[in-house]
């Protein structure tokens, strides 16, 4: 039969509460929109005052700053009129001086135009005079002394005394005139210059006026706008005090408001987690009732089963019954029968159980092989790895670590769920209610101790994975030298797995109890963290979802443990004991933290979006976790000395002895910082929960940017780049050893050479013999050969220094000759000159006086010259010829100096080309006797032996023609002049000394590779 579930009581007084409650909101609502409108013009208003009072001072300041300005402006345009009427007097003066200069200017301007125009006409004057007066000159002397007339004479020298004195008075006045001339340029320049100083300093003081009015408009401006200001000052203060007074109502109105706020918030807050509670109770009480209306469903359909069973028992039994009494006749018979049956059954029962043992068995032999296959397969691969592989703190190890982190942690579950079957956690209520003060001091209750302990280990084992996830996540994303880090400190590691590994034996004999001491737990928890904090705080969080939820878990655990060892402390108390509101606060704040850790849990239940915290935030969400570590271990220190000194107290009076204040228990735990430290702990950590819990409400966390711009998002895993760098590796190795190959072979092929080359090495060194035997012969029979050719060279030289001391005495003899008549032909040309000119003039005054006494005669060019200008031009021309005899004379010089030059040079470039051309030819010929046509080495050979044949042919070319034009006395060209030809003599010598010199290089190379090849 189904039957309807009754509504529940205290569903309905729920919906009536939460009716109550959403109403109360309503108008708190409105209450709340009301109080907000009149809080914005509370601000605005606060604003516009703030406004008002900085418009305020700053009309104060320039006021004062105006006032100054404008004391200084009045000055400095008081100083300006001065300077502007004592600039205009200067102006007036300079005026009037430079008007007088421009006249003084202008008239001596004329009176020089007028000097210069009488000055020309005297110059005219003086001109005709001294032509009348050459004239006359030349007639009397032409005519004789006799012929000249007194009189004209007398009028003549009178003429010419008149004319002195008017070019003495003349040169007088034109001095004066140029003297007076200077003075006044002198002085128009020097006014010109004060002219444009002062034009200059006018017009700075007119730039200079312009700004200073410029400034006192400016002024007088902000005085009038200083004067409207003071008004509207007092205007504004009389409206400032008027709004001070009306800040003061809205401050206490905004004050009561806030005071509603915060109660409102509260309310709000409490009908949030009311809410939120009673719907996870609505959902526990449906999932509840569906579970019974199922299990309702399941037990209607056994009924009917039962039923239909028990109607088939009951149809068995008619059966049975009349069945029985046939039975009962053959009774031996049945008895057997129904053994059989029983034996039967028993045997199926068997079987079946065997069968499944047999299964189960299989399966796991079937595990184990498998297993086995596992370790043989990763032996054998281990084999093929390199031994660098398997180093202490290399790839092995740091696999290892990975392992670790996951194999501890998964142990760590396993102990905390087989310890929640073992010892299923009570309720807060019912473990204070089940435990009292005598079960504390005597130690009597075994639940309390096993529920402390059980949380209390719980705490450890999550606090273990909480860390151990953490290093997951920063072994994901840690560059590859720390991930090398972490895993050389793997037998470290290795140590503290033993402690959990412990605890799995325990619980495995069902020894894991309040009997065994979590002090080893608590020393491995201590070292992951340090560790943690030492090497991978600073890596960055890439799941933060997950930090979230394991801070979660860390909080709620604490805070477990923490409410049982707060609530054995109370019961330690008396029930009058001083301060036992610091228990009460210890319990408001674990409270909080919990409902607050609840919160975060929801949200990250309901909310499936990436959360990004920020790098503060993350970090005080570790610091949290270390707090909630530090809280739990000084609590549980505090209520195990609280407990113990109870103890000892009660059984040294044989009666329980409560603590009367904490005064007596902050005597006794100095050590761990006292309920001090666990309230300010508490509170940080309740504030970080609060922020957490506010933030995902609100949504800051989603898309949030999450570290530096240094921090390299992009980086790989460090396992896969380690992988990716070792088959690198093993690829490169794959080719070093294909090239090493390579190289063997080469090596083994250069071996072979080498053996052929040392064979070929002796055979060369008993050549090298041979030819260091025929090269002493030749390098005797050369140096003899050197000896002589040397004495023939310093022969020559000494012939050629005796030949040039020689020539340099003649060309000094001649130089001197030729500097002689230099000057002698110098000395001609000056006569020349001067006989040149008495000529001329002599025959210009004659024509003169033959025009002026014989006009009708006529005049041929013969008969112009006299006796003494023939003579003259017979000496010019005598001299002229003399000079053409010195200039043919100086160019055979130089032309004898050229050739001698010319054959002191043939002369050593001879004896140079005696002393190399047989030598290389000979060392090589020596050594290479019989091998001069066989291979490279006489082809060589023959080139540089024909090179320089030809040369030699081109040098004994030059020599010749040389030599026939010394014979012939034909050294130069008289078509081309005579420095072309010595320049293009110079070119060709130079282009046979440039030949021979790389011939010659090239010879000596060649000796020398040969004698290298042959000593080799």
């Amino acid at each position: 039969m189904s039957q309807k579930p009754e509504p529940d009581t205290g569903q309905v007084d729920y919906a009536a509460k939460i009716k109550d409650l959403e109403e109360k909101l309503l108008t708190f609502r409105i209450k709340r929109a009301e109080d907000s409108k009149k809080l914005q013009e509370m601000e605005r208003i606060k604003i516009q005052n703030q406004q008002l009072l900085e418009f305020k001072k700053q009309i104060l300041e320039s006021r004062a700053e105006l006032s100054k300005q404008l004391t200084q402006a009045k000055k400095e345009a008081e100083e300006a009129v001065a300077e502007k009427i004592r600039h205009a007097e200067e102006m007036k003066d300079l005026a009037e001086t430079a008007e007088i200069a421009t006249l003084d200017k202008e008239m001596a301007e004329e009176k020089y135009e007028q000097l210069l125009k009488e000055h020309e006409t005297l110059k005219e004057k003086y001109e005709d005079i001294s032509i009348d007066f050459e004239l006359l000159k030349s007639e009397i002397d032409m005519q004789g002394e006799g012929v000249s007339n007194a009189y004209e004479v007398k009028q003549l020298q009178l003429q010419n005394a008149r004319y002195n004195e008017a070019i003495i008075k003349l040169r007088d006045l034109l001095s004066a005139d140029k003297v007076e001339i200077q003075g006044l340029q002198k002085d128009l320049k020097d006014s010109q210059n004060q002219l444009s100083e002062l034009q200059r300093l006018k017009e700075k003081h007119e730039k200079d006026i312009a700004s200073l009015e410029a400034n006192v408009s400016e002024l007088k401006e902000q005085i009038d706008d200083a004067l409207g200001s003071q008004e509207m000052v007092e205007i504004l203060t009389e409206k400032n005090l008027e709004l001070e007074d009306k800040v003061k109502t809205l401050q206490e109105e905004i004050d009561d408001l806030e005071k509603i706020h915060e109660i409102n918030e509260q309310l709000q807050e409490g009908a949030r987690d009311t809410e939120l509670e009673l719907r996870e109770e609505l959902d526990l009480n449906r999932s509840k009732i569906a579970a019974l209306l199922k299990k309702i469903e399941d037990n209607q359909e056994a009924l009917a089963n039962y039923e239909s069973t028990i109607q088939k028992f009951r149809e068995l039994v008619k059966q049975l019954r009349d069945e029985n009494a046939d039975l009962r006749k053959q009774g031996n018979l049945a008895q057997t029968q129904s053994q059989e049956q029983q034996v039967e059954n028993i045997e199926f029962k068997m079987r079946f159980a065997e069968s499944k043992a047999v299964a189960h068995a299989v399966e796991m032999d079937l595990r184990r092989l498998e297993i086995t296959q596992f370790k043989i397969q990763i032996k054998l691969l281990s084999k093929f790895l390199p031994q660098s592989f398997f180093m202490p703190g290399g790839d092995h190890d740091a696999i290892q670590v990975l392992l670790f982190v996951v194999r501890v942690s998964e142990k760590c579950d396993i102990i905390s769920r087989q310890m929640l079957e073992k010892f299923p956690i009570m309720e807060d209520e019912k473990l204070s209610a089940s435990v009292g003060s005598d079960d504390i001091i005597k130690k009597t209750n075994e639940i309390q101790r096993q529920q402390s302990f059980t949380l209390r280990l719980l705490f450890l084992l999550s606090s273990i994975q909480t860390i151990l996830s953490q290093y997951t996540d920063s072994l994901k994303s840690c560059s590859i030298e720390l991930y090398l880090k972490i895993a050389s400190l793997y037998p470290e590691l290795k140590t503290h797995e033993k402690v959990i590994d412990g605890c799995i034996e325990l619980l495995k004999k069902d020894r894991l109890d309040e009997t065994v001491s979590l002090d080893n737990v608590e020393k491995a928890l201590n070292y992951f963290v340090s560790l943690y904090n030492l090497h991978l705080a600073d890596n960055k969080v890439n799941n933060c979802r997950d930090l979230l939820s394991n801070f979660v878990l860390i909080m709620k655990s604490g805070v477990d443990v923490s409410l049982v060892d707060v609530a054995m402390i109370d019961k330690c108390l008396s029930p009058n004991a001083e301060g036992r509101e610091r228990i009460d606060m210890l319990k408001t704040y674990l409270g909080d933290i919990q409902e607050f850790s609840k919160k975060i849990k929801r949200r990250l239940i309901a909310d499936n979006n990436t959360i990004n915290l920020s790098p503060i935030l993350e970090n005080e969400v570790r610091d949290c976790i270390i707090q909630m570590f530090k809280a739990v271990g000084a609590l549980y220190t505090i209520r195990k000395t609280i407990v113990e000194a109870t103890t000892v107290a009660s059984t040294e009076a044989d009666e329980i002895i409560l603590f009367q204040g904490f005064q007596e228990i902050d005597a006794m735990i100095t050590q761990t910082g006292g309920f001090k430290f666990l309230e300010v702990s508490l509170n940080g950590i309740m504030s970080v929960c609060s922020q957490l819990s506010t933030g995902l409400q609100q949504g800051d966390f989603e898309g949030e940017v999450k570290r530096s711009e240094n921090v390299d998002e992009d980086r790989l895993d460090p396992l896969e780049a380690r992988a990716q760098y070792v088959t690198d590796q093993s690829g490169k190795l794959s080719e070093y050893k294909i090239k090493l190959e390579s190289k063997e072979n080469e090596i083994n092929e250069l071996k072979k050479a080498l053996k052929l080359k040392i064979s070929e090495t002796s055979e060369m060194q008993i050549r090298k013999d041979l030819a260091e035997k025929k090269l002493l012969s030749a390098t005797k029979s050369s140096n003899e050969k050197v000896g002589k050719l040397q004495a023939e060279l310093d022969e020559h030289r000494d012939m050629t220094r005796r030949r040039e001391r020689e020539y340099e005495e003649t060309l000094n003899h001649y130089q001197a000759d030729i500097e002689a008549l230099e000057s002698e032909r110098n000395e001609l040309k000056e006569k020349v000159k001067i006989l040149s000119k008495r000529t001329i003039f002599e025959g210009l005054t004659k024509s003169v006086t033959s025009l002026n006494t014989a006009p009708r005669h006529d005049t041929s060019p013969s008969s112009s010259l006299s006796p003494l200008e023939s003579s003259y031009m017979q000496s010019i021309s005598a001299l002229r010829n003399a000079l053409k005899i010195v200039k043919d004379e100086n160019i055979r010089l130089k032309c004898r100096l050229e050739e001698k030059k010319l054959r002191i040079d043939n002369v050593k470039f001879n004896s140079a080309l005696s002393r190399t051309k047989p030598l290389w030819y000979l060392k090589v010929t020596g050594k290479l006797i019989g091998n001069i046509d066989d291979g490279s080495g006489g082809d060589k050979m023959k080139k540089l032996y024909i090179k320089e044949r030809n040369l030699l042919n081109k040098i004994e070319n030059f020599r010749h023609e040389a030599r026939m034009k010394l014979i012939n006395q034909k050294l130069f060209d008289p078509s081309k002049s005579l420095r072309d030809q010595i320049v293009e003599e110079q070119i060709e010598k130079r282009k046979l000394q440039t030949d021979y010199d790389k011939l010659s290089g090239e010879i000596i190379g060649f000796v020398t590779e040969k004698k290298s090849a042959l000593l080799y």
